[in-house]
């Protein structure tokens, strides 16, 4: 043998071994069925749906991008506008819900409305000002499916 060799120290011995746990993990996930993810995705958020998979693979792309897939967004004072951005373009058609919860910027700034967003069919805002809230409501008649409006302000 050769003594040359030098051996593994326990941290590395224990990447090694976290390398291989990762790897059988990521082909245990790919072996799971497109209805589990589809069930899985029913309990998140549609922003953290895209950023958790949107980026793995193809497949994974694949199932978030399915015309059948429906998403409900909440943007609240923790989300950006580029993240928004980032990922409602893709999946635009498949929003049916939407909720402001005090984003950090105007609500016309952060979501632009406008005939693609064709399946939306709520819109749920807190805290939105006066002059806002006029400009929204002269845009509303560009969504077909809208049937809900739930407004909560201190407009006085």
């Amino acid at each position: 043998m050769d003594y040359t060799k030098r051996k593994l120290t326990s941290t590395e011995s224990f990447e090694e071994n976290s390398k291989k746990s990762r790897n059988q993990l990521v082909n245990s996930l790919e072996n799971l069925s497109n209805d589990l993810f589809y069930e899985i995705y029913d309990y998140l958020e549609g922003l953290d749906i895209c950023v958790a998979f949107s980026n793995l693979n193809a497949r994974f792309q694949q199932l978030i991008t399915c015309s059948t897939n429906r998403y409900k967004i909440i943007l609240n004072y923790s989300t950006t506008q580029k993240l928004f951005w980032n990922y409602s373009k893709e999946i635009k058609h498949q929003i049916y819900s939407i909720s402001f919860q005090s984003p950090k910027t105007s609500i016309n700034e952060f979501f632009p409305i406008d005939y693609s967003y064709n399946n939306l069919q709520s819109i749920f805002i807190e805290d939105i000002k006066k002059n806002q809230l006029i400009s929204l409501l002269n845009h509303l008649r560009d969504l077909p499916c809208l049937f809900v409006l739930n407004i909560n302000s201190n407009i006085k």
